[in-house]
């Protein structure tokens, strides 16, 4: 009973973020009808996306499974964070 939960729930979830994927492309071409530059539309996908990771941190944030993080594994998180998002912005 619980795998099958948990099958759907992954399920919904990941169909959630498909919608939500491909709502950008409109909501971005929307925004070009207003004449809004490209680096004000991505600061504001980034300030729309930051309370769902926000959310998600602190619903995990209690859970061990056997991973023990150090400082030096978020600083390696943000680094690649940073990263992610320049080669984002070139391709």
């Amino acid at each position: 009973m619980q795998a099958t939960k948990k099958f759907w729930s992954g399920i919904a979830i990941g169909v959630l973020g498909i919608v939500l994927f491909s709502s950008k492309a409109v909501m971005v071409k929307l925004a070009y009808k207003y004449q809004v530059d490209a680096i004000s539309i991505l600061l504001l996908r980034m300030l729309f996306s930051f309370p769902f990771y926000v959310v998600i941190a602190i619903v995990y944030r209690n859970k061990v499974e056997g991973a023990i993080l150090r400082h030096k594994d978020y600083a390696w998180v943000v680094f690649f964070g940073f990263v992610g998002l320049l080669f984002s912005k070139l391709f």
